[in-house]
Order: C-alpha cells, then structure tokens, then sequence
C-alpha cells in the first residue's frame, strides 16, 4: 500500500470516529443531565388548580371549585378526587431512568406520543395532561405514551412497567419512567372522572309507593318494624285474589341501597330523558326520617353503531329529590321493670343515650346536605338498578299453575310445592306377653257401675287363655242390691 493511501485511510477512519464519539457524546450528555432526576421538579402538588386532558376522545377538564374538584363538563358534578391525587402526585415526582434524544416529531408515533387532534391512529396519540394555576397559566404539559417494557432492560419480570413520557416543553426528548401511570389513565372521557363513589344512599327503608301512568300498575310495600328481612315485607291494601309474594318486592323495597350511575346528563339528552312525566315515580321513606322522590324515565337511545339485535337499552334516564325530618328532642327511654341500677349508672346511661341522640342527628344532617347537593340532576343509570321499580303490581305476586294444567304432584292446590311427608313408621312389634296363671281357683269380680254407665263390653281373654276370668255383670239400677 502507498504511503499516499494509508493517509487517506487514516484520515476516514479518524472522521468516523470523531463522529460516533461527538453522537455518544450528545446522548450521554443528555442522560447525565436528566437520568435519576424529577421531570418536573419545580411543580408544587399545591399550585395545581385545573387539569386538562385529552387522548382523542374528547377533552376533559377538571377544576377546583369552592375547594373541591369538579368536572366542568358535567355542570360541576364532582370528580374524582382520589384519581387526581394520584394523577398529580405521581407526575411531580416521577424521574427520568433513561432518555431517547434526537426524536423528530416525525418519529413520536413509535412511542404512542403524538399529540392529539394530529391525525395520528389510536395506538399512535398519546395522553395529553396540562397542569394549571388558578390564573390560568400552565404549570407542566406533557405526553403520557405507550408502556416500555424492554426499554433500558427494565420491565421483564418486574412489578413495575416502565413508560414512554414527553415534555412538551423540551425538544426531540423522550423520558422512560419505571412506573407507569395507573389503569384510569387508560380512557379518557368525562364520565370517568365522575365522583361516583360518594353517592346517595338510601338506608332503613320503611315503605315505597310506586305509582306508574297505569294506576293499576302501582303498589305500596312496607315493614312494620325496622330491620327486619325480606320475608317481613307486607303489601298495603291487598285485593282479594292476590298472593303478595316478598321475595318479588324485595328489590324494589332495597332501591337505592347501594345505587351506581354510568354518567350525568347535559344538554340535548335533557330533553331526551323523559322526567317531566316519568314512566314511574317512587317514593321511598325511612325509619330515620328521611324521604326520596325518585323518577325513571326513558330508556337511554343506543349509541351510533350499536348491534340493532342487541336488545332493549340497559341504560335508563333517572333522577331523585330528598327530604328529611329529625327531631328535637330525645324521646324518654322506656322504663326498665325492676331497674335495680345505681343512680349514677342511670345518669351515664342517660348521658350515653343523649350523646348518640346528638350524634345520628348531626351525621343525619351531614348526609341530607350531601344528598342535596347531588339532588335534580339527571343520571344515566344501567337498568339492573332501576329495574325493582318497573314492576307492575301483578308482577310481585305468586305464580299461578296454569288454568287446565295438572297439578304438580305433591304441590298444594295454588301450584306450590309441599315439603315431603315422610312414610309412616312400621309398627312396633307388640311384646308377646306370657299367660297369668294362679294357683287359686278361677273366681270372679263384681264390677258395679255408675247409675249412668253403658252396657260393659265383654272382654274376652287373649289366647292361650289365662287361668284368672273376670267377669263384668250386667248393670243393675241404683240401690237395687243383687
């Protein structure tokens, strides 16, 4: 080889190093300066009075109002607080373990981190999250993307699932965070920021009158005495003919235990909810004192592309109103018979008594304020939970055998099953008993009747006949001496 050639082989091969040095040199600076570190470290949980998120949906934002969280959207319904604690918690101290440098914009799809309302496809737009002061001005804006599992070797059998993270403020970065953020990031739409844990709740049902726009179709139950089961469950002004069946009602006499909504109503589905006159109308009282007036009204219309053979909606517009009653004073507690207690023993017991008097009133108001706040508004509710009350009155009797049908054997006339009657013992083998023999000559005894007594019946000795006879004498008249 010329001299000539292996300068200029030296040269390239010197500019190719140069090269690959100056680019790890640029990625190395990159991780030296955010590895290890928070993301947005001058962000103070605090400072954060609205948020605004957005993954191609729709966009959802929430925002403190009279200090608590609320979705504005939903004409501040509240939200989710829990949820947003953790939303903003995890991205004030979240930390860069690895950072991609020299990202075009042309290159964020591979990550799930375009921005949306770009065009991009849905596995291509990421989350987008702004965090804002009460003035309006914008504390953090980043990208939430896909999850990382191989990326810098973490992930794997790892509890924690790396993530793809961009700041909107900084250019041709993408951060990896050991953590992703949790499943509720997953859809983004104002429903799932609902606060739909704190709800009303109705507890020590005492009676529901339902009333429909059939007045045929309406009915009345209720329990005499608090706390007691379904079974106890009564329907006022039974006709003749109807079998109430309690098990029937029980769900209807529980509504709103334990109620859920799918989301709030707004705008053009107001018209479409029905409640000015509703199909069905319930009014629940409690031993507590407390009263709801609850509505259901239309079914909720199926959204564009549903499966037309899928059935009726499972989906109902509802609403409710409550008011309550406590009272003033404590009632006297009932006398004790032989109360044989000290009179400082009745004193605490007394004190006692007041103390909790004082408190179920003060948690009764709590709760009616709460319930209030929530009252007049219109939910979408699935139909397993308004269902109790679009029963018809004929529908919480007994079934009745059909009319011709054989009755089913061992069933009562009505058509219900009896309990198994258990066959008749086999009878007990009477003793054999052994003959009576005396060695006295056979003699016999003089029975005398009452005046009143019947002819006597002959009793004839059992086989073999024993040696003793007795004899009944025929009855003779009073004071007639034989």
């Amino acid at each position: 080889m010329k001299l000539k050639q292996l300068l200029i082989l030296i040269a390239v091969l010197a500019v190719a190093i140069v090269a690959v040095l100056k680019n790890k040199g640029i990625e190395g600076d990159a991780q030296d300066e955010a590895v290890g570190k928070k993301i947005f470290e001058n962000v103070k949980p605090e400072e954060v009075a609205a948020i605004v998120l957005n993954a191609g949906k729709e966009e959802v934002t929430l925002e403190i109002k009279d200090g608590k969280w609320v979705v504005a959207a939903r004409e501040g319904f509240p939200a989710n607080s829990d949820n947003i604690s953790k939303l903003v918690t995890k991205a004030v101290i979240m930390e860069a373990s690895d950072v991609k440098t020299d990202v075009s914009e042309k290159y964020l799809s591979r990550f799930k981190l375009q921005k949306p309302g770009t065009g991009g496809k849905e596995d291509e737009t990421g989350t987008s999250v702004t965090f804002k002061k009460g003035d309006g001005a914008v504390l953090a804006s980043f990208l939430i993307g896909k999850n990382a599992t191989n990326a810098a070797g973490m992930g794997g059998m790892s509890n924690s699932q790396p993530q793809y993270v961009k700041d909107d403020t900084v250019k041709d970065k993408v951060y990896v965070i050991k953590e992703a953020f949790d499943y509720f990031m997953n859809t983004i739409t104002n429903k799932d920021w609902l606060d739909k844990m704190n709800f009303v709740k109705v507890e020590k049902p005492k009676s529901v009158a339902l009333t429909s726009v059939k007045p045929e179709e309406g009915w009345v139950v209720f329990r005499e005495k608090e706390g007691t089961d379904v079974n106890e469950l009564k329907l006022k002004d039974a006709q003749a003919g109807e079998d109430f069946d309690p098990n029937k009602a029980g769900n209807g006499a529980n509504i709103f235990s334990s109620p859920s909504f799918t989301d709030v109503a707004t705008g053009e589905a107001k018209a479409k909810a029905g409640l000015e006159t509703p199909a069905r109308t319930a009014v629940v009282e409690t031993f507590d004192g407390f009263k709801y007036t609850i509505k259901v009204g239309n079914p909720v219309e199926k959204a564009a592309g549903a499966d037309p053979n899928a059935g009726a909606s499972d989906e109902y517009y509802a609403t409710y109103e409550v008011e309550a009653s406590f009272p003033e004073k404590m009632p006297e507690p009932a006398a004790i018979p032989d109360d044989k207690r000290t009179e400082d023993e009745k004193k605490k017991a007394r004190e006692e008594a007041e103390k909790k008097f004082t408190d179920d009133i003060t948690k009764g108001k709590e709760k009616l304020a709460k319930e209030k706040a929530l009252a007049g508004k219109i939910y979408i509710m699935p139909k397993s939970v308004v269902e109790p009350l679009l029963k018809n009155r004929a529908e919480l009797m007994k079934e009745k055998p059909a009319e011709g049908a054989a009755p089913t054997p061992g069933a009562t006339p009505d058509g219900h099953a009896t309990p198994p009657v258990a066959p008749p013992a086999a009878p007990t083998a009477t003793p054999k008993r052994e003959p009576i023999t005396a060695t006295t000559p056979p003699i016999s005894v003089d029975i005398k009747p009452s005046a009143d007594a019947k002819p006597a019946v002959e009793v004839k000795p059992a086989e073999p006949t024993p040696k003793v006879e007795i004899k009944t004498p025929e009855a003779t008249p009073e004071g007639e001496k034989k």
